[in-house]
């Protein structure tokens, strides 16, 4: 793989050559979590993903970009280095239904929860789809919250599903992984007030949250663990009417979200 940053300011000569079998695999087998945390690197499918990747500021580290060869090649690749591949090739090394226009191999990054403890954060206590987290990155990212804290039972971030579903929110949001409870603590003893939700808390309507708070979004199943509704300072809730047993957890954490910007302005 190319080890020289792709979204660098130093004009490249193009390399419109098809991609090797053994290459093809490579990148197929980062769709497995194992693999991933053997290489700490993920792939990026879909034009305008791949555009948010090298586009953002935040320093994110490309390895290298696969084009599709009957697609037209954007401007802003012009100065890059990409291999060619045909589409059967594409649909090889993507998780997606249909091959994509484009692909990248990007390193991961690591952050330590510890760094957000002055910080507005939404945690995440046992979220197993990752849909449901890449939407809530997405989700928080729009309201402001760039912190995200997840238990370490909390699908895998660079999972396929997870990356497509936060839109580029992944490359402008930071997200750690750590044991709850012993961040909960951390961030009070910070100053911080630790909120967590549940059908039985206080309505969110009614709460008036504090200057920095962390919010808890249990798992879609069980909700909030046993361990981490013990370490919150308080429960809030979402209140409906009669009909459905509970709200998808990224549905909850928009909702939340939203009333906590309003009460608040800029998170």
């Amino acid at each position: 793989m190319c080890r020289e940053r792709l979204n660098s300011r130093i004009t490249t000569q193009a390399l419109n050559q098809l991609i090797s079998k053994n290459h093809i695999k490579e990148i197929k087998s980062l769709q497995l979590k194992k693999n991933r945390k053997e290489s700490s690197l993920f792939v990026v499918e879909g034009v305008k993903m791949v555009e948010e990747l090298l586009k953002t500021p935040y320093d994110w580290d490309a390895k290298e970009i696969i084009v599709r060869n009957d697609y037209s090649i954007p401007e802003w690749l012009d100065d890059l280095e990409y291999l060619s591949a045909s589409k059967k090739d594409m649909e090889r090394m993507s998780g997606m239904k249909s091959a994509p226009e484009m692909l990248a191999v990007a390193k991961q990054k690591e952050y330590d929860p510890k760094d957000f403890l002055n910080s507005n954060c939404i945690l995440l206590d046992g979220i197993k789809d990752p849909g449901n987290l890449g939407t809530i990155i997405r989700t928080a990212e729009w309201f402001g919250i760039r912190h995200i804290v997840c238990s370490a039972d909390t699908v895998d971030l660079y999972n396929p599903k997870t990356v497509q579903s936060t839109m580029g929110s992944i490359f402008r949001t930071q997200v750690g992984y750590t044991e709850l409870t012993d961040f909960i603590n951390d961030f009070k003893e910070s100053g911080g007030k630790c909120y967590g939700t549940a059908m039985s808390g206080q309505s969110i309507y009614d709460t008036g949250f504090a200057e920095k708070t962390a919010i808890v979004i249990g798992s879609e199943s069980h909700g909030m663990g046993e361990s981490t509704m013990e370490a919150v300072d308080e429960m809030i809730s979402i209140p409906g009417d009669i009909g459905a047993e509970s709200l998808n957890a990224a549905m909850a954490a928009g909702i939340v979200c939203s009333e906590w910007f309003r009460k608040k302005g800029n998170l």
